[in-house]
Order: structure tokens, then C-alpha cells, then sequence
């Protein structure tokens, strides 16, 4: 897992089949910091970007309902 298959997932282009009638269950366990996602080799995502790839996936309509299950160190701060 990389920041690029993360944002590609949530951007829809990982999953093309993605549409308004989808249930999408998204699972990120990670190490990190509040606000910070840092990956096995190095690459960091920051919540900014995280957020504005969900806003994507709502204003593009890929999702009916979208569950976010995160395990990570400051989880919190990107759902707030």
C-alpha cells in the first residue's frame, strides 16, 4: 500500500466500477502522526489530500454509502 493506490482508490480510477449504487467499505490501518499517514516506504498522505479525495468520491456520486474503518495513530483527525 502507497499514498498512490490510497488516492487512486478513493479518487475512483482503482475501482472503475465504482458508481452512485455502490457500498464501499474502506479499511486503512497505518503508523502515523495526528493528520499524517505514513506508509512502509516513506510516503507520507496528509489529511488535506484525504479529504479532498472524499469529496471527490461524494460530488462525483461513486459511492450510495461509504463506511471509513481506520487504524492508525490520530485516526481521528481525518474524520473530524
Amino acid at each position: 500500500m502507497n499514498t498512490q493506490n490510497v488516492m487512486r482508490a478513493l479518487d475512483g480510477t482503482l475501482f472503475p466500477l465504482l458508481n452512485k449504487e455502490s457500498n464501499v467499505f474502506f479499511y486503512l490501518g497505518y503508523n502515523g502522526s495526528p493528520g499524517v499517514i505514513s506508509f512502509p516506504n516513506n510516503e507520507l498522505l496528509f489529511v488535506d489530500q484525504f479529504k479532498n479525495a472524499l469529496n471527490h468520491l461524494d460530488h462525483q456520486k461513486l459511492f450510495a454509502k461509504l463506511i471509513i474503518y481506520m487504524d492508525g495513530p490520530g485516526a481521528g483527525a481525518f474524520l473530524d
